[in-house]
């Protein structure tokens, strides 16, 4: 048989291929057959190899049909290899495949020729045939990202066909991809590195089959990477294989797999290694080694981390040699943490080239022992300012402070800073009795200091240069160190300097100070100097309570420092009682609060006779400008004025909440609006609604509004997002409306004309009165009260037409302070998502990946960490036995019996203060060890929950559902999950789906996830351990598009502070995307910018001619007040009745303004909406004047209220 075989192999080949597949088809039926076996292996050596690969795959019949008997020998292969190519690619597009068919079958035209051409694009197996197929495609308007995706696809399968040297192992390759459950991009991006696989092809086959599917890419670019170097180090290195294992060492040491900014890294690096191969480049043993310590200083770097990429962009045009220069420039300004010293950074690469490493590592030591500011020259942040001082610039309006003045070739701002550096170094002239220098002060100093400037004369303070200013900023200074460990840095002293300056010249001032410059500090100084030069009290205004309690908090020491009290006016102390709020104003100059409840406080005390607070404090400082004056510059807020026969609202709120849930009237129709309306009515006809008649017009007029709000609670307004359930307290059940901009509960707030009652009836709460405006105060003119005494701070506020909308509303003048540390802060790719699952997805799929080991901790690190972890337990236990026995001297100090002969009261007070101060710092140091030891133990991985070299993550969502949706989704495999829902809730520890712990963080650490709603976007400063920082710092990932850009860099804001390294990226979904496969973040941000510009411009022209309005009318109000009660309490004594008499005054007021609303929100019409506004006014006022002279039946007065009239009965 073999004979007879050999005989025709040549010139009968294609009777053998069928023999074979005859011989194939006998063995499967009857394995017995042993001599069909031998003369099957017999054929295998006849035909090729490649041959033979492809029969494995291809139905008999087919190859005998479409291939032997077609064709010549000579090509089998090429067909069979199109043949393969398209079995495969069908197997690997199925999916893709069947979703341009449903495509295609819903567009409705001629499908059979666009299936047809589908189908020769899958199965195509050359360049120009995928091109042809793939342009007609997609001038049908098919999908676009799906079709892309088959064409790179198909490509990069054509060429490694061309590519790889070994065709078998190509097939075995091409198998394993369709084999293998993984993404298409996935199998396209392999496919694409088939360039860096020879020669060792058939590792990467090996590694296809045995590496986890979601770490492919990573394990690809690595084996890459190693395969090329070793191809160009076999051509160069006399020791090649310890060369090699160096680098590979070097490379998996600092592999991180799964992690995007890795893999970009080795690709480019890979792309880069491959035309070196190409070149055929030999390389000396010093460029081996060269080589070697560049990608050791690389990782260093951080290059191959987030951030990484605009480096490398650097690198791109250099030769592979030339990059180590770069990279060690870049490091060793990295580690002095001076992004702007190039030359100094050459220079020393340079001297370590010529006198080696040892001389410049004790350089470097010393180098970084000299603090920063130190390196940050007063001139270069004021020439930073100068670039801003054009007309409309930030800076405008300080140029007469920054520009040099050609005498003395300074400006005054840089003579005022080096006038208080030489200042703080000697003694007082203002109290020459203390002996020290003002930079050796310590408290018991700056207590006396301060009294006597107290009573200096500041008449004639009117410079930054004069010496009282100079000496109070030196002293405040110093008054920092005491508190919290440092200086006052060069941008807190110049914010200080020009905010000063502007109380000087009586106006106010803005500053745009960037996030994480410790704009909390300059609240505080700026607050005791107005004290000190102008005397008075202060109000800081926050931008929610949480914050305004924490910092009262944390300020404390450092106003009692200059004798001054702080406190705030909205904790839960103050929110229940009004006689602690009463004595806190009373008590304490500075007052921390939210708008609200200052202008809460104001009107109770001039409306309703509550001596809360008899007068508004002379100076207003607020932080986060844009929050307050711009985002909510037109909010108002009106003390909720009830009236009795309101009451008689509920039944019509039961029957319309009763119809929008009936069957036929279920869905907002303008058609179902009416019907409801036609049912009330019906109701009334029928006497099951009844009111007084005082009620009938506005019930007319508001009927259809009432309907389609409690549409709007039904449908729209949604629990988790614009309102909350309380779950805890007296209020336990009942809905509170939530701040989107701030995430705090907003607990005095209600929603008018009905929607709040439409809520409570949802969730079955007790329906409460709606309640009329009658005695209110918009925002705007909340500000407007304080004259020029308002002084504000932003991260936020760069556009020109936010200050031009300020500086028109409340005539203040800027200005911009550049940054005193770089930012660090890396922007990462966003993602936009089609559906809420794949959104959910993306941001787990992130989290996890930052919480992974993104650093790798070396050995010397490790070893250190054990031995400095017991000497500081050592150390915190003597702590611990100091703060004891000082805590028991201090005791007895406090008790200690007053001695006239031995201890006077104010040496007690001295020793006693001395002590607690002591205590205090002792307290403070041991708080630090117990940080420290946190820190080496998580070095040490003793929590295995913790990756050592991870980092931490903040998801920002828009609202409350989000956070639950977000935390329930990464509940499971994280076990430092926090929530931090608002002000009620808190921060809270997640231990399981429904149970929490209220908590706080007292440094974050690797492995931490903290989801919150925009709570933590605002104003929060998390503390971040040493290791945290080291691998990276906190990402933040937000989770929507915000309303404007200013409160999206508010919340970028949270990491990257100080100069401290961190990142954020966005994650969003929007169901737009199905339709519109093109649509980014960028576009998303554009229609943002957009909407806020045209908010802006409603601000300007519709809102704010309404707030002036109001307040004219509510001006016109009181004066007609006045001259009623005057009238009453002469002539009437009781006062009961003066006091019904009153309120019966408010209540037509009330309905008046109501009934008006339409006419005054439209004010910005024309010139006669108002003149029609002003008649109306005098009308209502005379109509008011003449019933109070009335005396109806022995009834006097205005009272016709029935529910009033009960109460005078």
């Amino acid at each position: 048989m073999k004979r007879i075989l050999r005989s025709f192999e040549e010139s009968e080949k294609i009777v053998l291929v069928k023999f074979y597949f005859e011989c194939d088809e006998h063995i499967e039926k009857n394995n017995s057959i042993q001599n069909l076996s031998s003369i099957k292996n017999y054929l295998c050596d006849i035909l090729s190899t490649h041959e033979l690969a492809f029969l494995k795959y291809m139905d008999p019949n087919l190859v005998v049909k479409d291939v032997l008997e077609k064709h010549f020998d000579y090509i089998w292969i090429e067909v069979m290899e199109g043949m393969f190519i398209s079995l495969m690619s069908n197997k690997i597009l199925a999916n893709e495949q069947n979703v341009l068919l449903d495509e295609i079958q819903n567009l409705g035209v001629d499908s059979h020729s666009l299936e047809s051409k589908l189908k020769q694009l899958v199965d195509c197996s050359y360049f120009t045939q995928c091109d042809l197929d793939f342009n007609f495609l997609k001038s049908q308007k098919i999908n676009y990202l799906v079709l892309n995706s088959i064409k790179n696809f198909k490509i990069n399968l054509i060429l490694s066909k061309e590519i790889f040297v070994d065709k078998q192992i190509w097939i075995e390759f091409i198998d394993g991809l369709a084999r293998s459950n993984i993404d298409l991009s996935v199998t396209t991006k392999l496919l694409s590195f088939s360039p860096y696989f020879y020669p060792i092809e058939k590792h990467f086959n090996e590694l296809l089959n045995n590496c986890e599917s979601k770490y492919l890419i990573s394990h690809f670019l690595l084996e890459s990477v190693k395969n090329l170097f070793s191809t160009i180090l076999s051509h160069s290195s006399t020791n090649f294989e310890l060369d090699l294992a160096a680098i590979c060492d070097c490379l998996e040491s600092n592999f991180l797999k799964g992690d995007s900014d890795n893999d970009y890294y080795l690709e480019w690096l890979a792309s880069k290694l491959l035309n070196e191969v190409n070149k055929k480049t030999k390389l000396q043993i010093s460029e081996i080694e060269a080589i070697k310590n560049m990608l050791h200083n690389g990782f260093c770097l951080g290059i191959n981390q987030s951030g990484g990429q605009a480096f490398l962009n650097r690198l791109d045009k250099l030769a592979i040699l030339k990059w180590n220069n770069l990279i060690k420039i870049e490091l060793i300004k990295k580690e002095l943490n001076r992004p702007e010293c190039d030359k100094l950074a050459k220079d020393i690469v340079c001297l370590e080239d010529v006198r080696g490493t040892n001389l410049v590592t004790e350089l470097m030591t010393v180098l970084k022992s000299v603090p920063l500011d130190q390196f940050t020259f007063v001139q270069e942040l004021i020439e930073l300012m100068r670039q801003k001082e054009a007309p409309n610039e930030a800076n405008y309006n300080v140029r007469d402070l920054i520009c040099v003045n050609r005498e003395s070739n300074q400006c005054l701002l840089e003579q005022c800073l080096y006038e208080i550096e030489e200042k703080k170094k000697l003694k007082s002239v203002i109290d020459i009795d203390i002996e020290k220098s003002i930079v050796e002060y310590d408290e018991l100093d700056v207590k006396k200091w301060t009294n006597t400037y107290k009573l200096l004369s500041k008449v004639n303070v009117d410079s930054i240069l004069c010496n009282e200013v100079v000496e109070l900023c030196c002293v405040l200074s110093r008054g920092s160190k005491l508190t919290f460990g440092y200086e006052l840095r060069s941008t807190q002293l110049i914010a200080l300097i020009l905010f000063i300056d502007a109380m000087l010249k009586k106006r106010g001032r803005l500053a745009n100070i960037s996030t994480g410059e410790g704009k909390s500090v300059i609240t505080i100084v700026t607050a005791i100097a107005h004290l000190l030069i102008r005397g008075g009290t202060v109000d800081i205004l926050t931008s929610s309570e949480l914050l305004a309690e924490r910092d009262a908090i944390e300020s404390e020491h450092f106003f009692k420092l200059f004798n001054l009290n702080v406190s705030n006016n909205c904790d839960l102390d103050a929110s229940q009682y009004e006689h602690v709020r009463q004595n806190r104003y009373q008590n304490n100059q500075v007052i921390y609060g939210v708008i609200g409840n200052f202008q809460r406080d104001l009107l109770l005390t001039k409306y309703y006779a509550k001596p809360i607070r008899k007068e508004l404090a002379t100076c207003l400082i607020v932080d986060e400008v844009d929050s307050m004056c711009i985002d909510n510059m037109c909010n108002t807020l009106y003390i909720s004025h009830q009236i009795a026969d309101l009451k008689y609202l509920k039944d019509v709120y039961v029957y319309i909440w009763q119809a929008v849930n009936m069957f036929d009237t279920a869905e907002y129709t303008v058609k179902n609006v009416e019907k409801i309306k036609s049912f009330i009515e019906l109701k009334i006809k029928e006497s099951q609604i009844v009111y007084p008649t005082s009620l009938q017009e506005m019930i007319e007029r508001k009927i259809k509004i009432w309907i389609e709000n409690a549409y709007l609670a039904k449908t729209t307004i949604q629990e988790g997002d614009q309102y909350s359930i309380i779950s805890k307290g007296r209020q336990s059940g009942q809905a509170v409306i939530n701040d989107l901009q701030t995430g705090i509960e907003q607990l005095n707030t209600q929603w008018s004309d009905g929607l709040q009652q439409f809520i409570q009836l949802k969730h079955y709460n007790k329906l409460s009165e709606e309640s009329l405006k009658s005695i209110f105060m918009s925002n705007y003119i909340f500000f407007k009260q304080y004259n020029d005494n308002i002084f504000g701070m932003t991260g936020t506020l760069g556009a020109s037409q936010e200050r031009d909308l300020l500086s028109n509303a409340y005539d203040l003048d800027f200005f911009h302070l550049p940054r005193f540390k770089r930012e660090l802060n890396v922007r990462h790719n966003d993602f936009v998502l089609a559906t809420r699952s794949a959104w959910l997805a993306q941001i787990k799929q992130s989290v996890d990946s930052y919480l992974a080991n993104n650093r790798i901790i070396e050995k010397k690190e490790i070893d250190d960490s054990k031995s400095m972890l017991q000497s500081v337990l050592d150390e915190k236990a003597l702590l611990d036995q100091s703060i004891e026995n000082l805590t028991i001297m201090l005791n007895e100090a406090k008790l200690a019996e007053i001695d006239e002969s031995q201890l006077s009261q104010r040496e007690k007070e001295e020793k006693c203060q001395g002590l607690q101060t002591e205590l205090n710092n002792l307290i403070k140091l041991k708080d630090d060890h117990d940080l420290c030891i946190e820190n080496l133990r998580d070095v040490l991985c003793e929590d295995i929950s913790r990756n050592s070299g991870g980092r931490a993550v903040l998801v920002i969502c828009k609202n409350k559902k989000d956070v639950n949706d977000v935390v329930r989704n990464l509940l499971v495999n994280h076990k430092h999950l926090f929530d931090f829902n608002g002000k009620l809730d808190g921060l809270r520890k997640v231990d399981g789906l429904s149970k929490r712990a209220a908590t706080e963080i007292r440094q974050l650490r690797p492995g931490d996830v903290v989801v919150a709603t925009n709570v933590a976007g605002r104003g929060t400063d998390f503390k971040l351990s040493d290791l945290l920082l080291k691998n990276g710092g906190l990402h933040v990932i937000l989770s929507y598009v915000p309303d404007n850009e200013r409160v999206e860099l508010q919340a970028f804001g949270r990491s990257g502070r100080k100069g401290q390294p961190g990142s954020g990226n966005l994650i969003v979904y929007d169901k737009r995307l199905f339709s519109n496969h093109e649509l980014t973040v960028d576009l998303l941000k554009q229609e943002r910018d957009a909407d806020e510009e045209e908010r802006l411009m409603e601000i300007r022209i519709k809102m704010i001619p309404r707030v002036i309005i109001e307040k004219k009318l509510f001006e016109k109000f009181e004066m007609l007040q006045d001259r009623i009660k005057e009238y009453i309490y002469t002539k009437f004594q009781d006062s009961k009745f003066n006091e019904l008499m009153i309120k019966s005054l408010h209540n037509k007021w009330a309905f008046w303004l109501e009934k008006m609303s339409s006419l005054i929100n439209n004010v910005y019409r024309s010139n006669e909406n108002e003149e029609e506004i002003f008649d109306c006014f005098d009308n209502f006022a005379a109509k008011i004047v003449k019933e109070c002279h009335r005396d109806i039946n022995g009834i006097q007065g205005l009272i016709d209220e029935p529910s009033e009239l009960i109460k005078l009965a």
